[in-house]
């Protein structure tokens, strides 16, 4: 059985902006992510996307004055991390780390 591919960032980046848009639900969204979080493999190494795709699965959860416990300024700050990491150039070896004679 072949393994389903992992959004992208682009992807990631692109239900986050439907939802701050009013474009998709919360409920979708969060049902979207839960997907690929309890996937066995979830195929992908970017940890961006990961570490993204954890963040709306209690989006549509609410407090008891019935409130959304994230708001949008929440979505709109896992959206500009993303962005961030995405502008953000990857090194193979941390610089501190690196010995000249």
């Amino acid at each position: 059985m072949a393994r389903t591919k992992a959004p992208s960032r682009a992807e990631v980046e692109a239900r986050l902006r439907a939802v701050l848009a009013g474009d998709e639900t919360r409920s979708h969204i969060a049902n979207w992510a839960e997907r690929w979080l309890t996937t066995h493999n979830p195929n992908t190494s970017d940890p961006a996307v990961w570490k993204t795709l954890v963040r709306p699965v209690g989006a549509e959860l609410k407090t008891p004055a019935g409130d959304y416990r994230q708001g949008a300024a929440d979505i709109q700050a896992w959206l500009d991390e993303l962005i961030a990491a995405t502008q953000t150039i990857a090194f193979p070896f941390r610089i501190d780390r690196i010995h000249t004679s």
